[in-house]
């Protein structure tokens, strides 16, 4: 082959190996089966027939799929860079769907002129819609948020959480921005904005939960920013709070 073939074999090459290395997700997000579940007799015949295959499947990739991401971080070393600079895709809509309802929300740390006390407001930025309702099309906001917080979990699993989240400072700054603009006078300012990711449990195909508490306690967050007490010592990375079923838990702090 001519040298520019060689050059364009290996341009391929990396490309496809940076896509294959990195479409691999972080073991820790991936729901593992617990058991393999026997067809319930009520159930559809398909559904009775396909249901312990189909855990069984998933097991067996569960199990499998630590080791060949533990083999495969050489290579995403190498190709982050190429990654990095706008080939990050998350195309498994259907893999791992998730078993519990996600939630994020801001509390921001308001600091006011001629030496006022800090004030601190709250708003549920992901989901961007109500929960109670049905929406049609795609909030391209949710999109990046969600992109941001799996790019985060990520970087947990690999073992760099001391280091700035990359793809959650952009995205925090946003929203910060986008409060300062619509909330804020010229003299007050956010001077910390706490990042917390709520989840909270969903029914098992069949089942039902009841959701009116949740649905009350997030009534409050559709209005949009509200104030909150503010606490004598603010809380550290790691600390949870509960809203009715919703556990939230402070998994980042920006400080401008």
């Amino acid at each position: 082959m001519s040298n520019i073939r060689w050059v364009i074999s290996a341009l391929l090459l990396y490309h496809f190996t940076a896509l294959i290395s990195h479409a691999l997700p972080p073991p820790d997000t991936l729901p593992t089966p617990a058991t393999i579940r026997p067809g319930r007799p009520q159930d559809p015949f398909l559904v009775r027939t396909l249901t312990p295959l189909l855990d069984r499947a998933a097991l067996t990739v569960a199990q499998a799929e630590p080791g060949l991401f533990a083999a495969t971080a050489p290579l995403r070393a190498v190709t982050q860079p190429y990654i990095s600079a706008g080939l990050r895709q998350y195309w498994a809509m259907f893999a791992s769907p998730e078993h519990r309802a996600q939630y994020i929300r801001l509390d921001y740390y308001v600091a006011g002129g001629a030496g006022a006390p800090v004030s601190v407001m709250r708003e549920l930025v992901y989901p961007t819609g109500r929960g109670d309702r049905v929406r049609i099309g795609t909030e391209f906001l949710d999109k990046a948020s969600q992109g941001a917080f799996v790019s985060f979990r990520a970087m947990q699993a690999a073992g760099a959480r001391r280091r700035a989240p990359t793809d959650l400072v952009p995205m925090v700054r946003y929203f910060r921005s986008r409060f300062e603009e619509r909330a804020l006078s010229p003299e007050e300012s956010v001077a910390r904005v706490a990042l917390w990711y709520g989840a909270a449990p969903l029914p098992p195909p069949g089942e039902s939960l009841d959701t009116l508490p949740r649905e009350t306690v997030l009534e409050r967050y559709y209005g949009g920013p509200f104030g909150v007490p503010s606490a004598q010592a603010p809380p550290r990375e790691g600390s949870e709070e509960r809203e009715a079923d919703i556990l939230w838990t402070l998994e980042f702090i920006d400080t401008p």
